[in-house]
């Protein structure tokens, strides 16, 4: 991590590492076509004019980090806005963690956003209100709608209460030294998180929960797409 002094400046990591298993198609969901360009672009359209993020660092898949080079490189030299970041594609692991972790040491600010390409509606407006919160260590939760069980043996064992409940979503963002302190115990420890926010506050952080948008919905499967583009012309009337 070669940081510089604190500088008000954000790294976004945009994750594109997944192998798309529930997805079943041929290739990872991140390339997936949605309203005309590949899913993982939707994002870097949101973030290329907000000049706070200087740093774009996106982990791909050893055996895809060629094709996405080839994607990124060819849609920076079509695309404004990226001039003067920093942008790197660098091999992702075989698990989100591994991918973050990988990406952090490439970080060169203080600050840091991670986000989900399978999340392709995620707004202008929401990256800068979880930009501008005060506090470090800051992530989106809507309310959980329906109601969750936990099983054992095909029974239920336990009932939980939704008002306490929230689903979390993506940009999420940090401070890099706590974040990447908690990943490097994690690593020592072998254990595995789905998500950063669960690895921060297992290790003592502290995590502020803000509202989230009902629009920026994760694509897990193909008809996902179809949800996506419904909230995309209702909320953005195109």
């Amino acid at each position: 991590m070669g940081l510089k002094h604190e500088n008000g400046n954000f790294t976004f990591i945009l994750l594109t590492g997944g192998s798309g298993t529930r997805f079943n198609n041929s290739s990872p969901k991140q390339f997936a076509e949605f309203l005309g360009k590949p899913l993982m672009l939707h994002s870097l359209d949101t973030v290329k004019y907000k000049k706070q993020i200087n740093q774009i660092l996106i982990p791909a898949q050893e055996s895809y980090l060629k094709k996405t080079e080839n994607l990124i490189c060819e849609y920076i030299e079509k695309s404004r806005g990226f001039t003067g970041r920093q942008i790197k594609i660098i091999p992702g692991g075989k698990t989100r963690q591994e991918s973050v972790y990988s990406a952090l040491k490439y970080c060169t600010n203080q600050r840091v956003l991670i986000h989900d390409s399978s999340r392709p509606l995620v707004s202008a407006e929401d990256i800068s209100k979880i930009a501008e919160e005060k506090e470090e260590n800051v992530i989106f939760g809507i309310p959980v709608s329906f109601s969750i069980l936990e099983q054992e043996k095909g029974f239920i064992k336990k009932i939980f209460d939704r008002k306490d409940l929230i689903n979390i979503q993506t940009p999420q963002k940090f401070n890099l030294q706590v974040l990447f302190n908690s990943h490097e115990k994690a690593l020592k420890e072998g254990l595995n998180f789905t998500d950063d926010a669960s690895l921060v506050f297992h290790y003592g952080g502290k995590v502020k929960i803000i509202p989230g948008n009902n629009s920026n919905i994760k694509i897990t499967f193909p008809e996902d797409l179809q949800q996506a583009e419904a909230l995309y012309k209702m909320y953005y009337g195109k």
